[in-house]
C-alpha cells in the first residue's frame, strides 16, 4: 500500500545486497532495483560448560577456570586458538579484574589455573573478532575456606 517490504533472508558470508522488483505484469515502466548495501556477517558465539572449582576451596589452594567456546556458523563447531578473557571480582567489590587472557586449544577448550586467595566470582569473555561477534559467561562463585 504504502511500497514498503520486508523479508528475511539468512546471509551466510559478507557481501552487496540489494532488492529487485522485476517487471513480471507489465505494470512497472522499468524494473525497480534499489540501492546495494553491505552486509557484514558475523557468527553467534556461546561459551559453554565454563565454570571454576572446586567450590567450595581451601585457601592457597589451586583453583581452575575453564570452559569451551563455540562458534554459531553452518556446521557450528569449536573455536580454536581464540583469546579468552578471564576475570574476577572479589566477594564486596563491583570491580571486575582481568587477571589473565588465555587461548583455546584445537578443541576449543580453554583452561587456567589459580591460587585460591579470597571469596569472588569468576568470568570469562571473548572479545570477538571479524567473523564473530563477543560473548561472556555468567558469573561462577567460589568460596575460598
Amino acid at each position: 500500500m504504502n511500497g514498503k517490504f520486508a523479508i528475511d533472508v539468512k546471509a551466510e558470508r559478507d557481501g552487496y545486497w540489494r532488492a529487485r522488483v522485476p517487471d513480471d505484469d507489465g505494470y512497472l515502466v522499468v524494473p525497480s532495483v534499489s540501492n546495494a548495501d553491505h552486509v557484514d556477517v558475523r557468527y553467534r558465539t556461546y561459551i559453554h560448560q565454563f565454570n571454576a572449582s572446586p567450590e567450595p576451596v581451601r585457601k592457597g589452594a589451586a583453583i581452575t577456570v575453564k570452559g569451551l567456546l563455540y562458534r554459531y556458523m553452518p556446521g557450528g563447531r569449536p573455536g580454536p586458538g581464540a583469546p579468552v578473557s578471564l576475570y574476577f571480582k572479589a566477594k564486596g567489590s563491583s570491580t571486575w579484574t582481568g587477571v589473565a587472557v588465555v587461548r583455546t586449544a584445537s578443541n576449543g577448550w580453554f583452561s587456567k589455573e589459580f591460587k585460591a586467595s579470597k571469596d569472588g566470582y569468576w568470568t570469562a569473555v571473548y572479545k570477538g573478532g571479524s567473523g564473530y561477534l563477543r560473548s561472556n559467561q555468567p558469573a561462577d562463585y567460589v568460596d575460598v575456606r
